[in-house]
């Protein structure tokens, strides 16, 4: 197992059959970077710009007074 372990960290993948039948594959870890740039190669994922949408900066809609009421006047008479 030890020279399985070593060729993994050399930067091989180790395939672990059961007869023909492949069973598993042992590969170097990935740091969470790495499998974000993988997936990004892949067309999987798309980085973001790390910034929020504009549309968080932007003041909140004044809605007016009686918003609250009409809701709840729509519902009682099953608008």
């Amino acid at each position: 197992m030890e020279e399985y372990i070593d060729a993994v960290k050399n930067g091989e993948i180790v395939r672990i059959d059961d007869g023909n039948a492949p069973v598993a594959t042992l590969e170097p870890a990935r740091t969470i970077e790495q499998t974000i740039e993988r997936l990004v190669q892949q067309g999987v994922i798309e980085r973001g710009s790390g910034l929020p949408p504009d549309f968080f900066s932007q003041p909140p809609v004044d809605l007016g007074e009686g918003v609250l009421e009409q809701f709840l006047d729509d519902r009682r008479h099953d608008r």
